[in-house]
C-alpha cells in the first residue's frame, strides 16, 4: 500500500472514530443472543464470533476498534460467541430481504456504470455482459455507482415488497416490519415475529421464490384452458384478483405491450414477431370479461405459458434470494457507517419512507472540505442535492467532506495534501 493510500485510510479511520464517539449505535432486540462481526481498517481483517451483554459493551468495543464495517446476525443463539454454528445452538432468526440497485436494470446505469474485460480491455457502459462480446472472456470488472434515480428505484421496490407481498399476500403487519437504508445501494427489510423466527432455509427459499416470481405455475393462478366453439381458449384471471392472480395478468399485459423492449423473452424470433404483429388482437382479448388468450396462428399454448412465466419473473420483487433463505446471515448494524461509502446505515420509518433521500438523510459528515487527488475517473455524483464531477483521473479537487469520504471509501481518490487529522475539523450530521 502506498504512503498516500495509507494516509487516506488513516484519515478515514479517524473520521469513523469521531463518528462513533458521538453517535449511539442501534441495539437489536435480544442483543446478548446475537453474533457480531467486524471488518477492520487494518489489512482487511474480519473478526467474527463476538457477542455483547449490553449496549455499553458494544459501544465501547466499537469506539476502541473503530471498524470499517459492522455486522450482526439475523439469528439468535444460546452461545453466540462460540466458533462453530453447532456450538452456538441456533434458536431462531429474523426474515431478511435485501433490495440492491445493482439487481435492478435501471436506464441510469448506462450513464454511470462501466464494465471492462480484464483479458482484452474491451469496455462498455451499463450492466456487464456475462461474456466479453469481443474475446468471450468471463473476466469482467464492473465499476458500479449510485445515483438518485437508481436509489429511488430500489426504494420503490422496497415499498412494493412490503405492501404487495409481505402485507397483502402474507398478512404481515406493519408493526412486524422494519426498514433500513443499507448505507450503499439499497435497503434491508427485517421481519420479526415468533412464527417467522422458526422458519428453516427451505421455507425461506420458498418465500423468496414467491416474491421473485420463480416457479409460478399459471394453472394454479387462474389461467385455465377451455374449448369454446371448437377452439382452444386460455381463460385468464382478473386484474383485481388478489395475489399472483391479479399480478400475473397485469404483468402479462405490460410485457405484451412492451414486447419489443425485452431482450430475453424465451421465444424464437419468429414467435416474437407473431406476437408483435398480433399485439392489438391479443391485448383486446385480455381486456374482455372474462380476459382470455385466443389461439393465434403460429402460437401454441406452450408459447403462451412461457410468456406468462417470463412475465412473472419480470414483475416479481427484486430481492437477493440467498439473503432471505439464510438463517445465519450477518447483516449491517443500523447507525453504523458503511465502509465503502461513509454513509449511515439508517433506520427508515415506514411513515417516512416516501420522503427519505439517502443522498441527503444518510450523510454522516455535513461540514468541512478536503482536497483529493483522483486515482480513477468518476461519473458525476449528487450528494446533498449538489452535483460534483465528473472527475478525471489524476485531477486535484477540493470537495465537501461528505463527497471526499465517499470517494476515499470507494478507493477512487487519495488525500491531495497534508491534513492535520484532529477532531476539531470534522462535523457530524
Amino acid at each position: 500500500m502506498s504512503i498516500a493510500r495509507e494516509n487516506s485510510e488513516m484519515f478515514l479511520k479517524k473520521l469513523f472514530s469521531v463518528y462513533y464517539e458521538n453517535k449511539s449505535l442501534y441495539v437489536p432486540m435480544h442483543l446478548e443472543k446475537r453474533e457480531f462481526g467486524f471488518f477492520l481498517f487494518e489489512k482487511g481483517i474480519m473478526l467474527r464470533h463476538v457477542s455483547f451483554r449490553t449496549h455499553m459493551e458494544l459501544q465501547n468495543y466499537v469506539k476502541t476498534a473503530v471498524p470499517r464495517h459492522i455486522y450482526y446476525s439475523s439469528a439468535f443463539y444460546e452461545l453466540p460467541s462460540m466458533k462453530t454454528m453447532n456450538e452456538k445452538k441456533w434458536i431462531g432468526a429474523e426474515l431478511i430481504f435485501d433490495i440492491d440497485a445493482d439487481h435492478i436494470n435501471t436506464p441510469c446505469k448506462k450513464v454511470h456504470d462501466k464494465w471492462t474485460c480484464l483479458d482484452c480491455g474491451h469496455s462498455g457502459f451499463g450492466l456487464p455482459p456475462k461474456r466479453c462480446p469481443v474475446c468471450k472472456s468471463t473476466k469482467i470488472k464492473h465499476d458500479s455507482w449510485i445515483c438518485e434515480k437508481c436509489l429511488a428505484k430500489a426504494k420503490e421496490e422496497t415499498v412494493k415488497i412490503i405492501e404487495e407481498f409481505l402485507m397483502n399476500d402474507f398478512g404481515i403487519s406493519k408493526s412486524e416490519i422494519t426498514v433500513f437504508y443499507s448505507g450503499h445501494r439499497g435497503y434491508h427489510i427485517h421481519v420479526n415475529s415468533d412464527f417467522i423466527y422458526q422458519l428453516g432455509q427451505s421455507e425461506r427459499r420458498e418465500i423468496a421464490n414467491y416474491i421473485l416470481g420463480i416457479n409460478i405455475i399459471p394453472e394454479y393462478h387462474g389461467f385455465l384452458e377451455i374449448t369454446s366453439s371448437g377452439k382452444n381458449i386460455l381463460l385468464a384471471p382478473q386484474k383485481n384478483d388478489i395475489g399472483w392472480r391479479g399480478r400475473l395478468i397485469t404483468a402479462l399485459i405490460s410485457v405484451i405491450k412492451n414486447i419489443e423492449f425485452f431482450e430475453d423473452v424465451p421465444l424464437s424470433k419468429k414467435k416474437l414477431q407473431i406476437i408483435k404483429s398480433n399485439k392489438q388482437q391479443i391485448l383486446h382479448a385480455l381486456s374482455m370479461n372474462p380476459p382470455h388468450l385466443k389461439a393465434v396462428r403460429g402460437l401454441n399454448k406452450h408459447d403462451l405459458r412461457s410468456l406468462i412465466v417470463f412475465s412473472a419473473k419480470i414483475f416479481g420483487g427484486k430481492i437477493d434470494a440467498p439473503v432471505t433463505a439464510d438463517i445465519k446471515r450477518l447483516i449491517r448494524l443500523p447507525n453504523s457507517l458503511h465502509g465503502k461509502t461513509g454513509f449511515i446505515v439508517k433506520a427508515v420509518p415506514l411513515s417516512e419512507i416516501d420522503s427519505f433521500n439517502p443522498l441527503v438523510d444518510a450523510i454522516a459528515f455535513t461540514k468541512g472540505e478536503v482536497t483529493l487527488k483522483l486515482i480513477d475517473s468518476t461519473p458525476s455524483i449528487i450528494i446533498n442535492n449538489e452535483t460534483y464531477g465528473p472527475y478525471k483521473k489524476d485531477a486535484y479537487v477540493t470537495v465537501p467532506l461528505s463527497v471526499g469520504v465517499y470517494l476515499l471509501a470507494r478507493g477512487k481518490a487519495e488525500l491531495g495534501g497534508d491534513i492535520n487529522v484532529s477532531e476539531g475539523i470534522f462535523y457530524l450530521g
